[in-house]
């Protein structure tokens, strides 16, 4: 069972094996990342005031994704506002569209200001480009956690945590969800969008 200051969550049985794996070679997270529960956009506990759960709750998925990343990394921000605010507001993310610049660079920026390094996929002349299998995927996440877009497996963007993964599918920390696979969407890869 792990504590953290917004709730207590039951470490999840599922997938147990591979996300240790995935623990075990990962340098710079915390002990227990992977059992973190994920931070709910929609709970306004998540946010400083009523207010601002009103303005963000139904487009800040990438803020809330970016919070529990950080947070598994050490690096824990107070609330999906701070997220929000080291992603910025009206520059990278907005009250109306949510991130503003779908491929994350605000996102990358957010990772840098707080001392991490964003990695993403490249071609051989350094552009950004998308996984292109199944087992580039599981070579990332051997990495560490994924922060991605997933708007080809949810038909719309929509940001996430990919923390593992099994013959199951992908095992993500989502914006309203805890651990939970997409079973059987694992075809629809290349993933558009890996930080």
């Amino acid at each position: 069972m792990l504590t953290t200051s917004r709730m207590v969550v039951q470490a999840p049985q599922i997938g147990v094996g591979q996300i240790q794996q995935v623990v075990s070679s990962a340098p710079g997270l915390v002990d227990g990342w992977a059992s973190r529960g994920a931070v709910n956009q929609y709970a306004q506990v998540n946010y400083r005031t009523k207010q601002s759960w009103l303005t963000w709750d139904n487009v800040d998925c990438s803020a809330a994704a970016l919070d529990w990343l950080l947070g598994a990394y050490g690096q824990p921000v107070g609330s999906i506002d701070d997220a929000i605010s080291l992603i910025g507001p009206g520059t990278g993310i907005s009250t109306r569209l949510g991130l503003l610049d779908a491929r994350g660079p605000a996102l990358a920026q957010a990772l840098v200001a707080r001392g991490l390094s964003p990695r993403a996929p490249e071609d051989v002349s350094g552009r950004p480009r998308p996984l292109g299998s199944i087992g580039e995927l599981e070579a990332w996440l051997d990495r560490g956690p994924l922060l991605m877009d997933g708007a080809r497996w949810f038909g719309e963007g929509h940001w996430f945590v990919a923390i593992a993964n099994d013959k199951n599918g992908v095992y993500r920390r989502c914006a309203s969800t805890s651990m939970t696979t997409m079973q059987g969407r694992l075809i629809q890869i290349p993933v558009e969008r890996v930080f």
